[in-house]
């Protein structure tokens, strides 16, 4: 890391990243222009990311609610909950890993 400047505007902050690829070595952007200019972009995608996990994990919650009124013990509900993060892991690890790395670096 490079050693911090204290000059005027940049006292106590963070450096800056440059940016590859712009032809230019002086060209620096910092994370809160890039936060400010594509809010709208990450708030979109960030907000759809989070319904998605929200719907993926409902079951953790739904799952034991509806077995407790179906009257299982609380072991059989263990077992069930036991049982569905197994599944939601292997499921995660053998197919939506080869997939993301497939189709996610398009």
């Amino acid at each position: 890391l490079r050693s911090q400047q204290v000059n005027g505007d940049d006292a106590g902050r963070r450096p800056r990243r440059r940016l590859e690829g712009t032809g230019s070595s002086d060209t620096t952007v910092s994370l809160w222009q890039v936060a400010r200019q594509n809010w709208r972009s990450l708030l979109g995608a960030g907000g759809y990311c989070a319904i998605l996990n929200g719907c993926r994990n409902s079951w953790m919650m739904a799952l034991p609610l509806h077995a407790h009124n179906l009257k299982l013990s609380k072991e059989m509900i263990g077992v069930a909950v036991a049982m569905f993060r197994a599944l939601d892991a292997s499921v995660t690890l053998t197919l939506a890993g080869p997939i993301m790395d497939r189709y996610g670096r398009t």
